[in-house]
């Protein structure tokens, strides 16, 4: 995922894991809900992941309940601008 294209999905997915990870066990629900891997969770959480696959983003979002296909038109707007 090209970070400058996605940045406020990037952002967004990292802000909510960072709500999470106050709560223990609860990555690893996020990552079941979600259908990703623990261990892409976990690194994508802990910044080793530097671009992540927009798939595993975007599930990620749609599972935290944001409208993913909203974002990417904000993002693209805010681009623009």
């Amino acid at each position: 995922m090209d970070k400058s294209n996605n940045s406020v999905l990037i952002d967004t997915a990292k802000r909510f894991l960072a709500e999470q990870a106050k709560k223990k066990g609860q990555l690893k629900l996020v990552a079941k809900g979600a259908k990703l891997t623990q261990a892409w969770v976990y690194k994508f959480h802990e910044g080793v992941i530097q671009n992540p696959s927009c798939k595993n983003v975007e599930q990620l979002l749609r599972y935290a309940g944001y409208d993913v296909k909203v974002m990417k038109r904000e993002n693209n707007n805010r681009d623009d601008n």
